[in-house]
């Protein structure tokens, strides 16, 4: 498995789900949804130079793929955190850009973890 998911975490959600697979497919199948709307609103607010909305809205990408494992999403957010706290919209719109690739990567990912769910 890839470092982008992490395995004790899909492997609490198969344990949560009770042999739903399907249960568990939508969740990431809406967790990618979300997270696109998401990262787009990022892109629009670092255009507009809204540090605070950057930060905010890190923050909240963070939570919801720290619940489902995410890693790679986790550690770019914190990065976008930080960057939008010392107010550096440069790095942060750079550090956007490397999220939607670790939003892709996890979209990869995940149907070929959840082959086994």
């Amino acid at each position: 498995m890839t470092d982008a998911l992490d395995p004790a975490k899909v492997d609490e959600l198969r344990a949560y789900a009770n042999g739903e697979a399907r249960w568990i497919t939508t969740l990431y199948e809406r967790y990618d949804v979300d997270t696109s709307a998401r990262v787009a609103a990022l892109r629009a607010d670092v255009a507009l130079g809204d540090a605070a909305r950057v930060s905010a809205g890190a923050h909240g990408i963070r939570g919801a793929s720290a619940s489902l494992g995410a890693l790679r999403v986790v550690a770019s957010c914190h990065a976008i955190e930080d960057a939008a706290r010392r107010g550096d919209l440069v790095a942060a719109g750079q550090l956007v850009e490397e999220l939607a690739r670790a939003v892709e990567e996890l979209r990869s990912v995940v149907p070929l973890v959840l082959r086994g769910a």
